[in-house]
This record gives C-alpha cells, structure tokens and sequence, in this order.
C-alpha cells in the first residue's frame, strides 16, 4: 500500500507538506479535528494558531515563522513538541505534535493530549477529600508524571527506525508488543519470538504474547528461565544461549538454532523478558547496541502501556471514590435533616401537648359542670355531643404527636429490637392524610417476633416507598403491605396498582439526585438512601414495575443482623 493512501486511512491527524509547505494530502481525522477552513485558504491562520510550549529542535533563524508546520520542515528530519492549538476564542487543545521525512515530504501528525493536562486540572478538585483519598490522589499524580515522561521518550525512541516506529505507533499493549515482534523477526530471522511478564503473585515469569500467531497457544504458560539466565537479564545485559537438537537417526544433539533473551525493565526492576529462536547462522547478524537499544525501547513502551492501564484503573478508583463521598455527603445532609426534624419534632410536641393539657382539663370541668347541672334536653344532648367531639380531638392530636416522636426517634439510633409491623403500621398513621378518602391499605402479615435492625432507618424506607406508591395512584386505588418469613430472612413487599414505570424511569431510579417529580415535591434522594439503608442491613431492595399496572417492591433483610 502507498504510504499516503496508508496515511489517509489513519485515526490520527495527519498533515503532509513539502519543502515549500505546500498542502500534499490531510487526512480525515485531521479535517474532523481542525475543519476544512483550515486547508482551504485558511492555512496560514491554522499554522499560527499554536503556541509553542515545547520543542526538540529549532534551526530556523525566521522568528516569525515559529510554528510546529514551518518548524518541522526547517527540522528537515525527525521533530518532536507540545503545543498549544486556539480552537475558540476561551478554549484551547494540547498536542504532541511529531514529525518524519518521506522522501520529499514531511509527514507531520498530532497527538491530542489535552485529556492529560486537564486530568491534573481535575486532581486539584479532590485536595479536600479525606485523607484515605489524598493517599490514591497522589499515588496517581505520580503515575501521571511518569506516564509523559515514557511517552515523551517512547515517541522520539519511535522516530529512529521502524522498529521504533512500531512500539511508538500505540498504547495498546498487544498491538504495541505484535507490530515490534514482526519487526524483531524481519531485522534478525527470528523464527519464533515470546514475551513473558513477571507475576508477582507466582513469582514466575507467564507468556503473555507469541509470534507468529501459531504459537500463541503458549500463552499463559510459565516461561522456562533459568536462574543464571535471570541473574545476568537483572543486571541488564541480553543472553544468547545455544539449543541442541537431536536427531531421530542420531544420538548426537546437534546445535542448529540459537535463543536470545532480552531484559524488559521497569525503575531498574526487570518486569518481563523477550525470548526468540533464531538459525545459528544468524548470529553475527545480533548487534550489541541494536539489541540494548531494542530492550530500552521496548521497555520504555511497555511501561508507557502498562501506566495508561494502571492509570485508567485508578481513574475509575477516584471517580468512584469521588461519587461514594457524594453520595456519603447527601446522606449525611439527609440524617441532618432527619435530626434537626427531630429535635422540631420534640420541641413541637412539648408546645402542642402544654395547651392539649389544659384543653383536656377544661373538658373535665365541663363534664362536670355538665353532671351538676339539669339543662334541657336540647342543650344536654348539644353539651354531651361538643364534650365527646372533644374528647375525640384530644386522643387524636395525641395519638399523632406520640407517632411523630416514636418515627423520629432521636434517642434510638443505635441497632435494637423492632416489631416491623408496628413500624410499618407506625408509618401509616402518619401517612393518613395522604391515604385518606383515596387509598385502600390491604395488610398480609405474618406472625413473626422482634428482629435485630435500625428502626428509625426503616421507617425512613417505609416512608419513601409508601410515599411514592400514594404519589403514584392518580386518583384511587390501592396499595398491599405484606411480611413474610422465609427463614433466617424476613420478606416484605410494598405493591400498588399506580402509575408504574418506563424503561428509561427503571434504570435510574436508584441514581443521586434522579426523580420524576415536579420541582420542590422530589429530590431524587429518597431511593437511593432507602438502598444504602437496606444494604447497612446486610439486606436487598428490589423492583417489579410496569408502565400503567403498578409497581412491587420487595425488601429482605435478615432477621438477626
């Protein structure tokens, strides 16, 4: 394949110029990445719109023309630097702008790596975490700084021959590992050529790549090297070791073939070894600095694939870590606000309970004025009505300011005895305003004792799930409540013929900060919360929902936690 049809085909940027920095070709990806406005006429405006921030070598005397396109033609070879590209007016792309010649061309390509500098913008934002978390924040600080300085050194290694042009061209490891062993095979006849890692768990070296692929059922097998073998590859130095083969019409092992071994190093540690097969005859083609050249290169690309994996792996540590401590923080305001709702809680029911006092030793007096004294029949049965009225109203204002104290429950927040029934049943005499005159409640309960668990955390869940089911029947309906025993576990289901949910609803329902309702009614908290809490129970919440038929949530926890 000509190499500029190759070149157009490529998922990297692609500019080829001549001597005169005249346009030969640009590939797709570049016309994605700058537009066509910046071949089209625009040229001149795209060269100036990068700002230099680092660069390998500049021979021009011509100050203006200090721009990485003039800068790599002026380089008339290889050409390395960072710089930086104005996309808009208030936004900015990094590159790692390389350059080779072909022939007459200079074939420049660019490397977006705005990700990592902007990654370190991100790093600043976790200073605050806890201190657990500033431990993985600088562990991977490190890896970050080591990471550009293997890649840095892997893409100008990769400028000096192919060999180099294959281990720079990736960061996937096995594509990076396959194209050098193609190369290594061409450069010295080698017949077979293996990569073995170091397991630290083993403590052996395990195949990881073959090649040619027929080999390749060696994988994962552990590598045969001997202790002197591994002695000197420690001390950095590659060892050619004779293979004797015998013959099936001769008892004399005759040498034929050759085998190499090739240190891959990591900080003065050796993380892996090359082995290859090669015909004896090939032996002065071996070059001692192109081998100490290969292993430093090879070592280097290795250890820049290695730490984009370790990198990308404690990425998805501090990302999760990072959406754990949002999700710690919501529920800390949540048990805020469940506190500061008790202590409102106590504070009103000692207001509410002083005046109910009085009123009910009113209405004693009253029945006792009442008894003394023979009123007409009218205004006896009027007198008797307004005191039993009354009497009604004190018992259910009291009845509700003892469930109000008993849900919230500030001075037992500590694991302790609970009858779930009567929390559930708790929870629905606070609910009877919503349920009243619109709600049928149907109750299965089992016979069961007292079990182990956080009461006031359950009444929230039973709260929220008894909440939502009356949010979602429109206009009346019914809502079923049962509790099960099922062995060392107790079973409870809240169903309701509502509105139910879609696809998309049932996805996220348990996601920070989701809801379906209106502004000020939801906070896209409540669900979540309940599955925390359910889960500090060593328990499980799960759904069966249908658009339109309603929506069953099942809830097991273990009776003794």
């Amino acid at each position: 394949m000509d190499i500029l049809n190759f070149l157009k085909i490529l998922e990297i940027p692609v500019l080829v110029v001549d001597s005169n920095i005249n346009i030969v070709l640009c590939n797709e990806s570049f016309k994605r990445l700058f537009g066509e406005d910046s071949v089209n006429g625009k040229f001149r405006k795209f060269k100036n719109s990068f700002n230099i921030l680092d660069c390998c070598m500049i021979n021009s005397d011509n100050i203006t023309a200090y721009n990485p396109i003039n800068m790599a033609v002026d380089a008339n070879g290889n050409f390395s630097t960072i710089a930086l590209f104005q996309q808009t007016s208030d936004e900015y792309l990094t590159f790692l702008i390389s350059s080779s010649k072909y022939n007459e061309y200079f074939i420049i390509r660019f490397f977006d790596i705005t990700s990592d500098y902007k990654l370190k913008e991100i790093e600043s934002q976790y200073i605050s975490v806890k201190n657990d978390f500033d431990n993985l924040k600088k562990e991977n600080e490190i890896y970050l700084e080591t990471k550009d300085k293997a890649q840095n050194q892997a893409i100008k290694m990769a400028l000096l021959n192919r060999i180099f042009e294959a281990l720079g061209s990736s960061i996937d490891i096995d594509t990076t590992i396959n194209l050098s062993f193609k190369e290594l095979s061409e450069i010295f006849g080698f017949s077979k050529v293996l990569f073995a890692k170091f397991d630290n768990e083993k403590k052996k070296y395990i195949i990881k790549n073959a090649y040619p692929q027929k080999y390749e059922y060696e994988k994962e097998n552990e590598a045969e090297i001997d202790t002197n073998t591994e002695n000197q590859l420690l001390n950095n130095k590659y060892v050619i070791v004779n293979i004797a083969k015998s013959f099936a019409d001769s008892n004399v092992a005759v040498k034929t073939e050759c085998g190499i071994f090739i240190p891959v190093n990591r900080a003065n540690h050796l993380i892996g070894v090359i082995s290859a097969i090669f015909p004896r005859q090939n032996l002065d083609r071996i070059n001692r600095d192109m081998i100490n050249a290969i292993s430093a290169q090879f070592s280097s690309a290795i250890v820049q694939a290695y730490l984009f994996e370790e990198i990308n792996n404690k990425n998805e540590q501090l990302q999760n870590a990072y959406t754990k401590l949002e999700q710690t923080q919501l529920q800390l305001v949540n048990s805020e606000k469940m506190a500061s709702l008790g202590q409102l809680v106590a504070g009103v029911a000692h207001e509410i309970n002083t005046p109910i006092g009085s009123i009910n030793s009113n209405n004693a007096i009253y029945e006792k004025i009442f008894r003394l004294n023979n009123f007409d029949d009218d205004i006896s049965d009027t007198l008797k009505t307004l005191i039993e009225t009354d009497k009604e109203a004190i018992k259910r204002i009291s009845n509700i300011v003892k469930s109000l104290k008993r849900f919230v429950r500030l001075d037992e927040a500590e694991l302790q005895n609970a009858n779930i029934n009567k929390e559930i049943d708790l929870t629905l005499d606070l609910l009877k305003h919503e349920t009243k005159n619109k709600t049928e409640i149907i109750k299965d309960y089992t016979d069961n004792d007292e079990i182990k668990c956080y009461p006031n955390l359950l009444n929230q869940v039973f709260m929220n799930l008894l909440m939502n089911a009356v949010q979602s029947i429109e206009e009346k309906g019914t809502i079923w409540i049962s509790t099960k025993n099922s062995g060392d576990n107790l079973i409870i289901k809240i169903k309701d013929n509502g509105s139910g949910m879609d696809d998309a609803t049932k996805e996220k329902i348990f996601k920070t900060g989701f809801t379906t309702k209106k502004v000020g009614i939801g906070t896209g908290l409540g669900l979540m919360i309940s599955k925390d809490i359910i889960k500090k129970h060593n328990g499980e919440i799960t759904f069966n929902s249908q658009k339109g038929v309603g929506t069953e949530f099942t809830i097991i926890i273990p009776k003794n936690l």
